[in-house]
């Protein structure tokens, strides 16, 4: 997992590449691929598991991409480093969510709110695969 200043929020055109969303549901609409800094704000970090959480009283899904505690430091500094910017999180060079940063994180990982259902499936099962656990 990997995390990249959006080019919204001031990435240099010599510092800019572009990612593809995960899938469609995901993009929301927004340009696909989409800019981000060619450097990530941190060396990447191994996912070390992937949970959805549906609610059934929003429309919200809620994945919740983990990491191992030895990582979370480093995230938090990224994050708290980078208040008010957006950023993307991406796993292998595609984007799984584009976040506006408000905060650090709250316990292992980094939470990502994604508005459609099937789009939410299909990445947890993708990432499951991934990660070697199943689909």
């Amino acid at each position: 997992m990997s995390l990249h200043l959006h080019c919204f929020s001031g990435v240099s055109e010599a510092e800019r590449t572009r990612f593809d969303y995960w899938n469609t549901g995901i993009a929301r609409g927004n340009p696909d691929p989409d800019c981000v800094s060619r450097t990530p704000l941190l060396p990447p970090v191994p996912l070390r598991s992937v949970s959805l959480q549906h609610d059934p009283e929003t429309t919200v899904e809620l994945l919740r991409l983990d990491v191992a505690p030895a990582h979370q430091e480093a995230i938090q500094a990224a994050l708290l480093a980078h208040q008010r910017r957006l950023v993307a999180v991406a796993v292998q060079g595609r984007i799984v969510s584009v976040v506006f940063v408000a905060g650090g994180m709250a316990g292992s990982g980094i939470p990502v709110y994604i508005t459609d259902k099937a789009a939410a499936s299909e990445l947890e099962s993708d990432l499951k695969i991934l990660l070697g656990s199943g689909g």
